[in-house]
Order: structure tokens, then C-alpha cells, then sequence
């Protein structure tokens, strides 16, 4: 499961630096695999 906030936190981190055509990278669903 994920925890909403966290996962928000760390991708609102994260997403600046993030290359715009690898934003599904942090979707909640691809930090499982």
C-alpha cells in the first residue's frame, strides 16, 4: 500500500530534476516493480 503523503512528499522532491518523458517513473504504481 501506499501512504498518500509520503508518496507525495518524495515525488514533489523529486519531480523538479525528473525528465518530463519519465514522469510516469513516479506513479504510485511504478515504485512496486
Amino acid at each position: 500500500d501506499v501512504e498518500p503523503f509520503s508518496w507525495l512528499k518524495e515525488t514533489l522532491t523529486k519531480i523538479a530534476d525528473h525528465p518530463a518523458n519519465r514522469l510516469y517513473e513516479l506513479l504510485p504504481d511504478a515504485t512496486n516493480h
